[in-house]
């Protein structure tokens, strides 16, 4: 008995022994957590990391929007609540020899003065209000790549931004070339006139009293209208450089009579170019392919044409006689007097009734 007491002793002690082996004893983690921390210490301090600082640049804009170059009044669907001078939303872009480094949106920036952390280094910058966030947000591209994009206006409101509160605001765009941010010096801060991106068309129209007699005015349109709008101009040449059926829209006919009256709009620019007009007189101008013109349309209600439609078609431009130029942050304002339905005037069409 005494004997089986001591073998089963020794077979307990023996997985003991086992169930021990490679842990530990207090006395040897203390000396392991101790070479731990003497191999750290002895680590060069070149090898640590280091933190990396922001390499962005805060920069401090001042904006301002001026006034049209040439003076006039312009249409929306509802003029009273166009805000022309207004910036609701901004986008900054910033680009190094030519390559694109970030961009930037704003809501209802401070034109007073904010600011837009940027990368330093010699940059273009380029500003675009009121197109809304989406426009550019997923633009990450060059410099080229940028400069030739564009907004797509099919229609009349598209070309405006409305604010939740319902005000409208006119497109408008401006750049800084070879501006540099330095990382250290004189505060960085610069004013910039931004300009707008639309053209301001005036009409005033009236219909003598001798052609009242036998004429009656119905509506006005426009036409030929492009469907693009760049978001930075082409600094010359035509815009758009060429176009087709599908890239140009007319507005809805706007109801009109002989007492005469005014119709304002805002246009995406549409530059033609010049016509081949050498009578120098503005009623040989009957313009070029794809030339914005207005549109005047009525019937005639007495004489030999008694029930065909007497339609005038007036191309605003430079010139009253052969420039067909619409140019963006212009005002034109075309004062038209309807006065007879003379075969000479190249810009009148009598056509048949319409079944």
């Amino acid at each position: 008995m005494n004997r089986q007491m001591k073998k089963n002793k020794g077979l307990r002690e023996e997985k003991e022994k086992r169930a021990g082996k490679g842990k530990p004893s207090g006395t040897r983690l203390s000396v392991l957590l101790g070479c731990l921390l003497l191999l750290l210490s002895c680590t060069p301090s070149g090898d640590e990391p280091t933190p990396v600082a922001d390499p962005l640049i805060k920069v401090r804009f001042t904006l301002r929007s001026p006034a049209p170059e040439n003076g006039a009044s312009t249409r929306s669907t509802s003029p009273g609540t166009v805000n022309e001078n207004g910036i609701a939303s901004l986008w900054l872009l910033q680009f190094q020899d030519g390559t694109f480094k970030r961009k930037e949106f704003l809501e209802s920036p401070d034109t007073t003065g904010f600011y837009v952390p940027l990368y330093p280094g010699v940059s273009n910058l380029y500003f675009v209000a009121n197109v809304g966030e989406e426009s550019l947000s997923g633009f990450d591209e060059g410099e080229t790549s940028f400069l030739s994009s564009r907004m797509e206006v099919p229609d009349e409101g598209s070309l405006l931004y409305t604010s939740a509160q319902g005000v409208h605001y006119l497109p408008m765009w401006g750049e800084l070339s070879g501006f540099e941010i330095k990382t250290s010096g004189e505060t960085l801060e610069d004013t910039l006139t931004l300009m707008r991106s639309v053209v301001r068309l005036k009409l005033n129209y009236s219909v003598d009293a001798s052609l009242a007699s036998i004429y009656t005015l119905q509506s006005i349109r426009l036409l030929n209208i492009p469907v693009w709008m760049a978001y930075i101009p082409p600094a010359s040449g035509n815009y758009p450089a060429e176009l087709s059926p599908g890239e140009v829209f007319s507005t809805s006919p706007e109801a009109a009579d002989n007492g005469g009256g005014s119709l304002l709009f805002y246009l995406p620019e549409n530059r033609r170019g010049q016509g081949g007009n050498t009578t120098l007189q503005p009623k040989g101008k009957t313009g070029v392919d794809y030339a914005t013109c207005v549109e005047l349309s009525g019937t005639v209600t007495g004489g030999e044409y008694a029930g065909y439609r007497a339609v005038f078609r007036i191309y605003p431009g430079g010139n009253d006689y052969n420039d067909y130029n619409l140019v963006r942050n212009n005002s034109y304002s075309l004062d038209y007097n309807l006065r007879g339905l003379y075969q000479s005037d190249a810009r009148l069409s009598i056509l048949p009734p319409e079944p």
